[in-house]
């Protein structure tokens, strides 16, 4: 099926064939369970309303173009067949987040109960009609539509819905054709009670389980029916009443009601079709309530560590001219944060730098098998990155049988893992040490585990360290990592150097704006992906739900998560405030909206400072960031007065933002304090003196 699958997709559309990057980011579970992303939206992520791409959204799709809008087949199967006429006409996915609530208003309006809804969320409606706020936020903070659907005895066992726009209870109508519980209870006379419960009762295991049954005077099931089933007794060795009523509360509980008969009873009725367990298994109970906990993640680990750390072979001899090798993860013109701007600005002066020299320039993307060159140049087309990488030579992985070296050769890493890599090839040269682009301590992006022991393990390898930050510099010496470990009285330029990453001076607003302004605007380095734990989003998200539900914030402020990387359903605050989310903005977008800014909140739990803190700062705004162990509270107040430190904590976090906000209104001492960075560009950071020192 599969094969056929992916036979059909390359004959179809393009725009709507399984984006496996896309695939793995948004449904995690997926991504460490070694199966193919084509392979598990062909035999399982359709029927679980998962979407291919950021182009097809599979229920959408399948209301809109498949006959009565049932998911009966694979849509993208479907789209397949369709003409090229007909693929222009329909709609893969929708427009705008309304027309989605619209679509799934209509299905779920007969089984929502309004007047339920509003007795008991009422106060979270604010004017809003219930059936709108369910469908906008309710579901995600665990409202129920009805007292006869509980969201969350559905989203345990389909965890993919809760970062997604599909509610519960439409996915419960339309992939899993849920009604509620006529065929549990009221509606459903006896004699189909009682054929429904025999069709799994096993007479003689009955008997021999409960011996008491032998010298009864009723029918072993007549006995199970009227009152075996109330004292938790099984139909049959596949069935556990016990473990269904502990393990289901909401069953347990309708069970209590006399909703229903028993476990088995919901069990044959639904909880098969709903994969509910009949009885107890340790790795299905756990699944069931933490996904991915019994996945041999490790073991997939190590394949990936095997991978990633494969040696690579190179002849070397004497050749006409060196090679300056250039090591990165990735060429990829969607990841390109601060650290990757560092990066390309010093590969800007190194370039011809390095020509004049008589050096060549190759790069290998290492975590690539085929590097993204075409896919770099078309996205960035025009762009300065673009005309620096069109004219080199670059290569993934995959692509590099054997390097061919000159002893006189030379590597630029650009992370730990790529130092890791580099060494050994260093090592046959006559300069051992690779150059090290060191911009952050780079395991604390991993958890203790084999990963993160590698990650330190590439700070160990000789090397002649590029420091961005004398704090970043200042704290692995204190700690004696890396170079400071077997070298703690390394000096600078001869050992190693240092740049500051250039802060951009973002517009500064007036003393009269600040004061005229209706409306006040705080502002959140607010990465929620998993890559960007350090910016501690779960701190800021917590911290303001709790003083906006304190009324800290007047109804004038608006809350903005700028960093991300899609576009996420905003988050309700509480006190009529909600954080909405601007998907990773460009450059110039991002300098044009920083003047709006009178809070700015950025968090970083690493030893690197962050850049983003130092340029909401440059704006007149009130700045809250943390401290670490080598930036305590006075690195911040030399810099500006409109800083506010916390500490990594939540209670610091609520401290520091109720001074921020007194602060804010203080529009001279804004004024007074805004951060002026020192006048240094790039050209001027890595000029011909800094480039002479590393070891050409």
């Amino acid at each position: 099926m599969v094969q056929r699958f992916l036979q059909k997709m390359r004959q179809g559309s393009d725009k709507c064939d399984v984006d496996r990057y896309f695939y793995f980011r948004t449904y995690p579970d997926v991504a460490i369970s070694g199966i193919s992303a084509a392979e598990h939206y062909a035999t399982h992520g359709w029927r679980e309303g998962r979407n291919p791409s950021a182009n097809f959204h599979t229920l959408f799709f399948a209301r809109q173009n498949m006959p009565d809008g049932a998911l009966t087949e694979n849509p993208l199967l479907y789209f397949a067949r369709l003409s090229e006429e007909q693929r222009e006409k329909v709609c893969c996915a929708p427009r705008a987040r309304q027309e989605w609530l619209d679509i799934q208003k209509a299905v779920i309006a007969d089984y929502f109960d309004a007047a339920y809804y509003e007795s008991r969320y009422g106060s979270l409606l604010r004017g809003r009609k219930p059936i709108d706020h369910y469908l906008e936020r309710g579901w995600m903070e665990g409202c129920n539509p009805s007292e006869h659907f509980d969201n969350s005895a559905l989203l345990s066992r389909r965890g993919h819905l809760a970062p997604s726009d599909i509610n519960p209870l439409y996915f419960a109508l339309v992939v899993d054709n849920w009604r509620p519980n006529k065929s549990l209870g009221e509606a459903a006379g006896v004699q189909d009670l009682e054929a429904l419960l025999r069709s799994g009762f096993d007479e003689a295991w009955y008997v021999d389980q409960y011996p008491e049954v032998k010298n009864s005077d009723h029918d072993p099931f007549f006995h199970y029916f009227h009152f075996g089933a109330k004292l938790g007794y099984s139909p049959s060795a596949e069935f556990c009443e016990e473990f269904y009523l502990a393990f289901y509360q909401d069953i347990r509980a309708a069970v209590a009601r006399g909703d229903i008969h028993s476990g088995f009873h919901h069990y044959l009725a639904a909880g098969e079709k709903e994969n509910r367990l009949p009885r107890h298994d340790l790795a299905r109970s756990l699944e069931a309530v933490i996904p991915g906990v019994t996945k041999p993640r490790l073991k997939l680990q190590a394949a990936a560590l095997r991978h990633r750390t494969a040696r690579i072979d190179a002849n070397v001899r004497p050749r006409n001219k060196s090679t300056i090798w250039i090591f990165l993860p990735r060429l990829n013109p969607d990841i390109l944060f601060g650290g990757y701007k560092a990066f390309f600005e010093l590969l800007y002066a190194l370039v011809p730098f390095a020509r004049s020299r008589g050096y060549r320039l190759s790069i290998v993307t290492t975590e690539e098998d085929f590097a993204a060159k075409d896919y770099f140049l078309w996205r960035l087309r025009d762009s300065k990155p673009a005309k620096l990488i069109e004219p080199l030579e670059v290569r993934g992985r995959g692509e590099v049988a054997t390097l061919e070296m000159s002893p006189h050769d030379r590597f630029l890493c650009y992370s730990s893992w790529d130092a890791l890599l580099a060494a050994p090839l260093a090592a046959r040269t006559d300069e051992p040490r690779v150059i090290s682009l060191i911009q952050e301590y780079e395991p604390i992006f991993h958890e203790f585990s084999a990963t993160h022991a590698m990650v330190a393990a590439g700070f160990e390898v000789p090397a002649f360290p590029v420091f961005n930050s004398n704090a970043l510099a200042s704290y692995l010496k204190q700690n004696g990592l890396g170079l400071f470990k077997k070298k703690p009285d390394a000096k600078e330029r001869s050992d190693y150097l240092i740049f500051e990453h250039v802060i951009n001076l973002l517009p500064a607003q007036t003393l009269q704006e600040m004061r005229s302004k209706t409306e006040r605007v705080c502002a959140v380095y607010a990465r929620p992906e998993g890559h960007a734990a350090r910016n501690l989003y779960e701190f800021v998200e917590l911290a303001l739900e709790q003083m906006c539900a304190e009324n800290n914030f007047g109804p004038n402020w608006r809350f903005v998560g700028l960093g991300g990387l899609t576009e996420m359903p905003p988050v309700d605050l509480g006190g009529g405030h909600q954080l909405e989310f601007k998907q990773k903005l460009s450059e110039q977008e991002y300098i044009n909206y920083a003047r709006s800014i009178d809070l700015g909140i950025s968090l970083m739990y690493a030893p690197h400072p962050g850049v983003v803190p130092f340029e909401f700062c440059t704006t007149g705004a009130i700045v809250v960031t943390n401290t670490f162990h080598n930036r305590p509270a006075d690195f911040f107040e030399a810099v500006s007065g409109n800083f506010v430190t916390c500490e990594p904590n939540l209670e610091s976090l609520i401290e520091a933002l109720q001074i921020a906000l007194v602060k804010v209104e203080s529009f001279e001492s804004r004024s007074a304090n805004l951060f002026q960075p020192p006048r240094a560009t790039w050209a001027t950071t890595f000029d011909k003196s800094f480039l002479a020192a590393l070891p050409l």
